[in-house]
């Protein structure tokens, strides 16, 4: 008791002490300084430095720096080791957040079969544990994308899980890029007795793992009339047969085979020289109901019987299957024929149903197979406006990154569409600065990085600061253009026009090793000491996203040592902590 009151008594009296010699703060260190307007429009209230640095007030007004603070996440000295970001990468799965969760994911995947290994850990330990399932999905997750060896196994293992979504997810996988020939009596096993929405992932693993003997087997369920819910899976398989003695086959069996099979079953039968399942195909095609068309016409495609497809497509009335017969004539390019029917589809008026417009569809084919005609047409419409000057934009522009002289002729296009809209005010050229992000090359990005110098500070376009919605569409100008974008760092010293273009050399992934634009450029923003400390904080923002692991975050954990800012630095830490 007598030491009990001791304590009491020394604390008491340190306490005294330390209220008495503790330093006076200065009032105007905590004082609210003036509001500032944020660049979303909210008041934002910055403290008295922040008042005598106009340059850092700006920049913690922007939304894109204040989410960034005070993100509630875990703060402090981040000590992790980060020589082996490994570890850190698989804690992940246990307990990440949305985006870290996600980037882990990609990086391990990646990782191969050093990172699998540590993967397989984490899976077979939560296998049967119901309150992990969070951390196993997470597992599988990482197993499904990897490419790695060790992949195949773990995905089969995974068929004897008790879930069956997780036997839906192995077995997909296994159908997209891991099904072995070894694996096809496995599966067969299995497929007995599944339940319905694990079978079908299953059919295709057994495509994927030994086509031949898929085939076959398929071709004995359709004659034994059996599978006959999973039809439409089957149907390419059986159209694909070719070899003498399943042709053979079918001729026996297609008459009796359930309804939805017989066409499929008819195309191997046809090509056995069954002169009555040609008959069949060509008779069902111009069936009254369309779900007897349908199969028909895929078979004449499968027969690569184009002109029945040609006069199917300029004859029919539904668009839906107007669009199979137009891509199915797509693959008798070489045939002149077929370029002249997807030619006049391209010409007929725009009309947009379900399935979207037709005449599009057939300018679309006619631009991959290189048809100069179609070429001069579509970029004839940049000139147009509305419907026409859309639809050529979105022909034209998934086709620049290669098509090099496509890209010339497009870019020359929108520049005299820029030239006839000289005098229309900036809110009224959103499409046509749009359109030339689009264009992947160095010009692009300077014709835009220019007109946003041009503009007023104070301009805004759909919501944003002129230049920020500016650079957002010029990030989209290829690794030409962001390399030009990175290049203007050097010179600008604008905060918020900075942080606009360390945001557009940035906005585009690339592969974790090799050269990358905008990893590259933040790296070196990043570690110049001229740098301001919220600048740098975003851009460590940026560089988590780009990755990979094993590269930034030693970087960043050095870099963090260098912000002298309070709040930026507690907020660097934090990041680091969420990520890493």
């Amino acid at each position: 008791m007598r030491i009990a009151s001791s304590l009491l008594i020394c604390a008491a009296a340190a306490g005294l002490l330390a209220w008495a010699f503790w330093p006076e703060r200065d009032p105007a260190a905590a004082t609210a300084g003036p509001a500032q307007v944020g660049a979303d429009g909210r008041a934002v209230r910055v403290t008295a430095y922040e008042a005598t640095d106009p340059d850092r007030a700006r920049l913690r007004a922007d939304p894109r720096i204040d989410e960034l603070i005070y993100s509630g996440a875990r703060t402090g000295w981040y000590d992790r080791d980060v020589s082996d970001t490994l570890p850190i990468l698989i804690e992940k799965l246990e307990r990440g957040m949305v985006e870290p969760l996600q980037r882990a994911k990609e990086e391990l995947a990646a990782g191969g079969d050093p990172a699998l290994l540590e993967v397989e850990r984490v899976l077979r330990r939560n296998f049967s544990d119901r309150m992990a399932t969070g951390a196993f999905q997470n597992a599988l997750d990482v197993v499904c994308m990897s490419d790695g060896l060790l992949a195949h196994d773990l995905l089969v293992l995974c068929l004897d899980h008790a879930r069956a979504a997780v036997r839906t997810a192995a077995a997909d996988a296994l159908g997209r890029r891991h099904g072995r020939p070894e694996d096809y009596d496995r599966l067969l096993l299995q497929l007995e007795g599944e339940r319905p929405e694990v079978r079908l992932p299953l059919m295709r693993a057994l495509v994927r793992a030994d086509p031949a003997r898929a085939s076959r087997q398929y071709l004995e369920w359709a004659c034994e009339r059996q599978r006959g819910e999973l039809w439409e899976d089957m149907a390419p398989v059986l159209m694909a047969i070719k070899d003498p003695e399943s042709c053979a086959r079918a001729r026996e069996c297609w008459r009796e085979a359930l309804l939805g099979m017989r066409a499929a079953l008819a195309v191997p039968a046809a090509r056995g020289g069954d002169q009555e399942a040609e008959a069949y195909l060509n008779a069902e095609l111009r069936a009254p109901e369309a779900p007897r068309r349908g199969p028909a016409l895929l078979a004449q495609i499968a027969l690569e019987r184009w002109d029945q497809v040609g006069e199917f497509l300029m004859n029919e009335a539904d668009p839906s299957l107007r669009k199979v017969a137009l891509n199915g004539l797509a693959g008798a390019a070489g045939d002149p024929r077929a370029l002249a029917w997807i030619d006049q589809v391209g010409r007929e008026p725009a009309v947009v149903s379900a399935t979207g417009d037709l005449s599009e569809v057939a300018l679309g084919l006619l631009l991959r197979l290189g048809d100069r005609a179609a070429e001069d047409r579509v970029l004839l419409d940049l000139d147009a406006e509305g419907p026409p000057r859309e639809r050529a934009l979105r022909l034209l522009m998934p086709l620049l990154p290669e098509r090099a002289d496509l890209t010339e002729r497009t870019w020359q296009a929108l520049l005299r569409r820029a030239e006839l809209e000289r005098a229309l005010p900036p809110d009224q050229k959103l499409v046509l600065y749009q359109s030339i992000g689009l264009v992947p090359r160095a010009q692009a990005a300077r014709y835009l990085r220019e007109l946003a110098l041009e503009l007023p500070e104070s301009a805004q376009l759909k919501s944003k600061r002129a230049h920020e919605w500016l650079m957002i569409q010029a990030s989209n100008t290829g690794v030409e253009g962001r390399t030009w974008l990175a290049e203007q760092l050097a010179g600008e010293r604008d905060p918020l026009r900075r942080i606009d273009l360390l945001w557009a050399v940035s906005a585009q992934r690339c592969a974790d090793v090799g050269p990358c634009i905008g990893r590259d450029a933040l790296l070196a923003v990043l570690e110049d000491s001229a740098t301001a400390p919220l600048e740098r904080l975003y851009v460590a923002s940026r560089l988590v996203q780009l990755g990979p692991s094993q590269q930034i975050a030693p970087r960043l954990k050095r870099a963090a040592l260098s912000v002298s800012d309070p709040e930026a630095r507690m907020a660097f830490e934090t990041l680091l902590w969420t990520w890493y």
